[in-house]
């Protein structure tokens, strides 16, 4: 079958994405793979592409299911763990489940109070306020759960830091268990037990468990101690993926075995989300009801929503969305949401707009800094600033003496690793190769910029669109249908990108301020192109000119069935 356009190759005289094209090796016979799957040739192309190059590795990727989940007990501390948590719900001790104010740490205070309320505990829950508390478990929440009688504490997504706290709760006789993902220091938390996929000599063989994830886990293995019957046992699993994989779409971790399965299955149960809370603020998220989200739904509606509550006011809001019975109270919740998330918009585009030429990239980290910036919004500041520079970003808010801040960074370059070789200019820092946050005195930034910059490895000027396969208009289709077997896309499964050569037919023309369309041609027939977001991607695109064009497939939002090729670079045909 004959399926290319002429094909693309990397042309350094054009920039789109200041970078070059480069299409993706295919080491592998993947014309014999699409006859052994009856898939379009192209569908073949990249699962060899993306390492599934035999039938059987292939057909276990494209049907991930519950089995690629995997077994709790390789946890460290697994045991420990779960033998004190099940002690205190047969003494009816109180638990206190101590979460972070992301999605991440929502989520998983979620899973883990749900879980240990089915089992029969008595117990509450505890979200800091960005802003009043800080991040992680402190002294004062160790005081307040003192004053509660609690007897136990678990940590949902955070606690890697707190090796202080710990000692104080210690001290005051109160039990710590720590489930966190985030990278650890050479020195433990002396806690109970501490849950981590990243500890040093884990068994567990998924580092990229995000904490959701792991109180999914810790969610499996106590409901199977306190022998919830196994039919029920899978129904609340069921019911708790859902949330992880949420969390794991947020904290942006690859989306590649264990955290496949999760995301995949729990994007299934959320097209039946029987939860009130989830289901109203899917619902005003513009995601129907019967219909299974995709990632970036998810991550650009629902995500953003449930994220900007712990970044600008209380994350308490959502844990009460989501335990919710009252159709009104989630109604009046969901709407607090959603004004919530439009503040945090314009609060960010305030602080890119002062960036403005501010930023530049004269160093391998771009360091911004400003005063009146809110903490909770930097970290988005950043993740746009790497995505318009190609370059780990820090965006720093001058608070008095001390700054706080968060960052972003690109593949390859572990941000982590760099802040651990400059922690001697820091007053507190944590997170992962990523995304981190940090804090450290205003006088030292200049000298944080020039070090870190100075600890990082060459970042390369120019970016790189990496095309899957050459794909002609008229054979879209066909592949559409195929792709939703690939889902989901995301980090470590990047939706497929796909290049054709066109002319343009008619001007690109604005259909909102923020899509735009544009029709061309191809061999006799005309398309339609899209293009979603700002920018100047269609400036200079006049009828008759032949161009190369890189798209994606997406659901078309002005169609209930379909899709759209959605621009993603343009470049003159040569």
């Amino acid at each position: 079958m004959h399926f290319t356009s002429p094909p693309i190759s990397p042309s350094p005289n054009e920039s789109p994405r200041k970078g070059t094209w480069e299409l993706r090796p295919a080491p592998g016979d993947f014309l014999s793979l699409a006859q052994a799957l009856r898939i379009h040739p192209v569908t073949a192309r990249i699962l060899v592409s993306r390492g599934f190059g035999t039938p059987e590795l292939a057909t276990g990727f494209l049907n991930s299911s519950w089995d690629n989940l995997l077994d709790p007990h390789d946890l460290p501390d697994f045991e420990r763990a779960m033998m004190r948590t099940a002690r205190a719900i047969g003494q009816a001790e109180r638990i206190v489940v101590f979460g972070d104010y992301d999605v991440d740490g929502v989520a998983a205070t979620a899973i883990l109070l749900s879980a240990i309320r089915i089992c029969g505990g008595n117990v509450g829950w505890d979200i800091p306020h960005r802003l009043t508390d800080g991040y992680g478990l402190r002294n004062q929440h160790v005081d307040a759960a003192v004053k509660n009688g609690a007897a136990l504490i678990i940590t949902a997504d955070c606690g890697m830091q707190s090796l202080d706290t710990v000692r104080r709760a210690t001290r005051c006789g109160i039990d710590v268990i720590i489930t966190d993902h985030h990278m650890p220091d050479s020195e433990l938390p002396p806690a109970l037990a501490v849950m981590n996929p990243n500890r040093t000599g884990s068994l567990y063989s998924n580092p990229y468990l995000c904490g959701a994830g792991l109180a999914f886990q810790f969610a499996a293995g106590l409901l199977s101690r306190m022998q919830i019957p196994k039919r029920k046992r899978r129904e609340l699993l069921a019911s708790f993926l859902k949330l992880a994989a949420i969390a794991t779409i947020a904290d942006v971790m690859p989306l590649v075995g264990e955290n496949r399965g999760i995301v995949r299955l729990g994007l299934q149960g959320l097209a039946e989300a029987k939860s009130l809370g989830l289901r109203l603020l899917l619902e005003a998220s513009r995601i129907p009801a019967g219909r299974v989200p995709t990632t970036r739904e998810i991550a650009f509606r629902v995500a953003s929503r449930i994220n900007a509550a712990g970044r600008l006011e209380d994350a308490g809001l959502v844990m009460e969305l989501l335990t919710t019975q009252d159709p009104i109270a989630a109604a009046s919740l969901v709407e607090s949401l959603k004004q919530i998330n439009a503040r945090r918009q314009k609060e960010q585009a305030r602080i890119l707009d002062e960036i403005g030429d501010v930023a530049h990239p004269g160093g391998t980290v771009l360091v911004v800094s400003g005063r009146g910036w809110h903490r909770g919004v930097l970290g988005i500041v950043a993740a746009r600033l790497v995505d318009e520079f190609h370059r780990p970003v820090i965006a720093l808010t001058e608070e008095d003496n001390l700054a706080h801040g968060s960052g972003r960074s690109i593949p390859g370059i572990d941000l982590h690793a760099l802040l651990e070789r400059v922690r001697s200019l820091l007053e507190a820092f944590g997170g992962h190769a990523q995304a981190a946050g940090l804090s450290l005195q205003t006088s030292r930034i200049g000298e944080f910029r020039r070090a870190i910059c100075a600890a990082c490895p060459a970042v390369p000027v120019q970016q790189t669109l990496e095309v899957d396969a050459n794909l002609r208009l008229a054979e879209a289709w066909q592949v559409w249908q195929e792709l939703a077997r690939l889902e989901p896309f995301g980090n470590g499964n990047p939706i497929p990108v796909f290049a054709t050569r066109v002319q343009v037919e008619a001007a690109p023309v604005s259909i909102t301020p923020w899509v735009w369309r544009m029709r061309v041609r191809q061999r006799d027939h005309l398309y339609e192109v899209k293009k979603f977001g700002s920018g100047d991607a269609g400036i200079g695109l006049e009828p008759g000119m032949g161009i190369d064009l890189a798209y994606t497939l997406q659901p078309d939002n002005w169609r209930r069935e379909g899709f759209a090729a959605v621009l993603e670079a343009v470049r003159s045909a040569v």
